[in-house]
């Protein structure tokens, strides 16, 4: 993990809660486009969470009701004035995107966050564009209050937090299935280790979904969904 430098981290930080101060004076709502696995997938991922709250300290454990298995394309904090707006963009780019497979792959740690990484495809990158180009633009500038508490930043993490509100987006996007969050930090190898012989799993997806973002980039509950566009 790489430390921001102390002077940038500075001026980022001043120049967010200064946009924090503006945008207070709206009422704002934490929203997740995402892509739900299959059922059978959903599963196995609430197993591996509760396996893992079962040995060590967790913040929380996947499950189907508030706390669920999700991908996430983009997540940030928007107007509620802009709620319609949104839903109709992703409502024009669903209806021009086709059913795609992912396929999970490998695990990995990033800050105490363990998660299933998705094979990156073009299908799932060019809709992760297609949805931060058109919903960007309607976050009105406003930055998730929580990304002032990181602390620590992989190259272009600051850029992105200014450039669209939220981390692991645009170039440096990792699309991923997270498992869970660990309370403190623990030993990446022998939580790794856990997991040998996961196979990879793959399903489609016939669905994108707008959801509450949660604490810990849970998603709590999905307030609408679309249907992607059969592929024959």
């Amino acid at each position: 993990m790489i430390h921001a430098g102390a002077a940038a981290g500075k001026n980022i930080k001043n120049a967010i809660i200064l946009t924090n101060q503006i945008v207070d004076m709206q009422s704002t709502q934490s929203l997740n486009i995402v892509l739900l696995p299959d059922a059978s997938t959903q599963k196995v991922a609430i197993e591996l969470s509760r396996k893992l709250a079962g040995q060590y300290p967790t913040e929380f454990e996947l499950n189907q009701t508030n706390i669920l298995p999700h991908v996430t394309i983009y997540q940030a904090d928007f107007p509620e004035s802009n709620l319609e707006k949104i839903k109709s963009a992703i409502d024009k780019i669903s209806s021009h995107t086709k059913k795609f497979d992912i396929t999970l792959s490998t695990f990995s740690f990033l800050s105490n966050f363990i998660f299933w990484n998705v094979v990156i495809s073009d299908e799932i990158k060019s809709l992760h564009e297609k949805i931060v180009e058109e919903l960007n633009p309607l976050r009105n500038g406003i930055v998730k209050k929580e990304l002032l508490e990181v602390k620590d930043f992989y190259p272009g993490d600051q850029s992105d937090i200014r450039k669209y509100g939220s981390l692991l987006i645009g170039p440096n996007y990792l699309p991923h299935l997270t498992i869970t969050c660990f309370k403190k930090t623990s030993n990446e190898k022998q939580i790794l280790d856990l997991f040998n012989g996961q196979e990879k799993i793959s399903f489609t997806i016939d669905k994108l979904h707008l959801g509450i973002l949660g604490q810990f980039g849970t998603v709590n509950k999905i307030i609408h969904s679309w249907k992607l566009l059969d592929t024959f």
